[in-house]
């Protein structure tokens, strides 16, 4: 009788996921915001955060990537297709850029301004929607009413205290 051919055991060691660029972190930094001198080449894997922006904005849309491709070549005027989003979204494909009106373009019929936000922190900018810009509003003014009123204290003081 003839012995069964003893198995060989492989070590499987499990493959860990790569970070996306733009990780959780990354984006709940929301005022962590880059100052505007920039180190040579600091921005050299810029690219790459880009797509991994494309990446996390398509990943967590309610649609599917049909339904988005559609979209944006309804605003664009021009045929997008989801092969295109894939090579967009991959951080690997170096040769694969999206151009910015895309982009923006698919930060638009995705609502992921926060995105954008997160983005434009790396290179010193910070982005607001319609909700934010308005709160910004009423801050600079209620700043402009606080400095009036204080301006206008100090003209009553000098004016109270000039000699008669």
């Amino acid at each position: 009788m003839a012995r069964p051919a003893a198995r060989l055991k492989i070590a499987r060691f499990p493959v860990r996921k790569r970070k996306p660029l733009l990780s959780d972190e990354r984006m709940a930094e929301v005022w962590d915001i880059r100052s505007l001198e920039h180190a040579e080449g600091e921005l050299r894997d810029f690219d790459k955060l880009v797509s991994s922006a494309v990446s996390r904005c398509l990943a967590e849309d309610k649609g599917n990537r049909v339904e988005i491709a559609n979209r944006l070549s309804v605003i664009l005027g021009e045929r997008i297709t989801v092969m295109m989003l894939d090579s967009y979204s991959s951080e690997a494909r170096r040769e694969h850029h999206i151009s910015a009106s895309r982009f923006l373009a698919l930060l638009a019929v995705t609502r992921r301004f926060d995105i954008l936000d997160a983005v434009l922190r790396e290179v010193g900018g910070k982005a607001l929607d319609r909700a934010d810009a308005r709160i910004f509003k009423l801050g600079q003014r209620y700043i402009a009413s606080i400095n009036a009123e204080r301006d206008l204290r100090d003209t009553v003081d000098g004016i109270l205290q000039e000699p008669t």
